[in-house]
């Protein structure tokens, strides 16, 4: 039985993640695929991190343009 958060059903099994700035109810059916998502998008930030570390600007790397993914 599901409870009710913000007019959301939230479902047994849901994952719910929170930080300081909000909480997010992820829906155990897409569970794997939002997860797969994210670390895809933590290994580009790690990315573009490292290079504007070595002095790159972020323009064009954030949002990405693929001519300046080398």
């Amino acid at each position: 039985m599901p409870i009710g958060c913000g007019g959301v059903p939230v479902y047994p099994g849901d994952i719910v993640v929170g930080d300081a700035e909000g909480v997010v109810v992820i829906p155990a059916k897409i569970a794997d695929e939002v997860a797969e998502e994210a670390a895809a998008q933590t290994i580009f930030e790690d990315w573009v991190e490292a290079k504007v570390k070595e002095g790159r600007s972020i323009f064009g790397l954030y949002p990405p343009l693929a001519r300046n993914q080398s």
